[in-house]
């Protein structure tokens, strides 16, 4: 399929050669600071109030635009996201690329858009966690 549907109660969906999975957490310091710390890219962490369901999992589209965790509210169109990092172009079009509301969240494996990020006045997280198919 070219795109999967997530529904909130899902805990499970598969596109392409990915698995993903998802869960919510309550917000505490400690997790904060585990969130602040992480370094695995195939898990992303978001303010679950800042999300409407169902997400979508689909591949990279021409003029795909997000504004990547970090660039403070800056756009960056994904094909020059994907041009920074050197993935040519038969490899963006298998990266799956998760949406609320037609709006990027995740570049699944790459990084996460800045408009849903947690923070401290985030009170649930959505964790999404991606692994290779076997």
């Amino acid at each position: 399929p070219t795109s999967i549907l997530w529904h909130a109660k899902t805990k499970k969906v598969t596109f392409g050669g990915y698995a993903f999975t998802s869960e919510v957490k309550k917000f505490d310091d400690d997790f904060f600071k585990k969130i602040k710390s992480n370094s695995n890219n195939s898990v992303a962490y978001f303010d679950s109030e800042k999300l409407v369901f169902p997400l979508n999992v689909r591949c990279w589209q021409k003029g795909d635009k997000f504004s990547p965790l970090g660039m403070k509210g800056q756009i960056k169109k994904v094909s020059d996201f994907f041009v920074d990092l050197h993935i040519n172009s038969e490899t963006k079009k298998s990266i799956p690329i998760i949406t609320t509301q037609d709006k990027i969240i995740w570049i699944a494996g790459y990084r996460i858009d800045d408009n849903c990020k947690v923070t401290i006045n985030s009170r649930n997280i959505l964790v999404l966690t991606m692994k290779f198919k076997k």
